[in-house]
């Protein structure tokens, strides 16, 4: 049920010899701007599939940038010069098998090639990746991000094949963004904690949120759909499928977005998969 996440990026002195390598089209560098706005977090008493830790609350989020697609295998070679993902030969298929832990050393290598000045990345907060995954001010109340049909928008284990696929070949959200649901399970930046209002659930400063489902399963997609993970695991008992990153300006998610160059000029959220063999 989790989601899965060029060796020149590791040898590369600064961001903008980096920039001179080629990089597919479908990077998770490239970055979406987002407004902000406010909307309500976790899901009503009666939306199927809905779990106990979902208390509907209102959050308000400021604005920020975040990936388009998920964080590459490409994009994580060029940064990292390793190859760690389970799912060989497959550029364009989201990183996977890579711990939050790794993903904030991935982070650390690419803000040290970024010019002076500009916003470092970062992976998104828990709420960022919701109003994100739902359509931000554009939302149309989906239940899954882009659809209420799981497998239009997402891979799922429905139609994967039990495997990865290429990042942005199944529907977009509202925003134009790919994947948010399925393909991989996404790391956030936050600990897991309460919603408001919740007197049951427990909060757990060990572990990690990840959002979004997986290839392997055909449930944990819902936008609200909320698991977590240690920070230093790499696959896990979730389900098939790997956590990956979306990069965030100003936020780390590995999504990227088409942007004016081939390079975000400011920082943003990067989305990064985890998957679970067996996470």
């Amino acid at each position: 049920m989790m989601k899965p996440i060029l060796l020149l990026f590791a040898l590369l002195p600064s961001f903008s010899a980096l920039a001179q390598q080629p990089m597919s089209i479908l990077s998770g560098l490239y970055m979406k701007a987002i407004p902000g706005g406010t909307f309500t977090m976790g899901s009503p008493n009666n939306e199927e599939g809905r779990d106990n830790d979902e208390c509907a609350h209102p959050v308000t989020v400021n604005a920020f940038k975040i990936g388009i697609y998920e964080v590459t295998q490409a994009d994580w070679y060029a940064v990292m010069g390793t190859r760690p993902s389970n799912f060989k030969d497959c550029d364009d298929c989201p990183v996977e098998q890579v711990s939050w832990d790794d993903i904030q050393e991935f982070i650390k290598k690419l803000n040290a090639m970024l010019p002076a000045g500009q916003k470092p990345y970062r992976l998104p907060t828990e709420a960022e990746w919701e109003f994100a995954a739902r359509g931000g001010n554009e939302s149309k109340k989906y239940l899954h991000a882009g659809g209420n049909t799981v497998a239009d928008v997402a891979w799922c284990g429905s139609n994967s094949d039990s495997k990865t696929h290429f990042v942005g070949t199944k529907k977009a959200n509202e925003l134009g963004l790919y994947d948010m649901s399925g393909n991989v399970w996404e790391w956030c930046q936050d600990t897991y904690q309460p919603y408001p209002f919740d007197k049951t659930t427990k909060a757990n400063t060990t572990v990690r949120v990840l959002r979004g489902g997986s290839w392997g399963s055909n449930y944990s997609h819902r936008s609200a759909e909320r698991h977590s993970r240690e920070p230093t695991i790499r696959g896990g008992i979730l389900a098939s499928g790997l956590p990956r990153t979306k990069i965030t300006l100003g936020t780390f998610t590995l999504l990227p977005f088409f942007l004016e160059s081939p390079w975000p000029t400011v920082g943003g959220a990067r989305r990064f998969a985890f998957t679970y063999y067996g996470y």
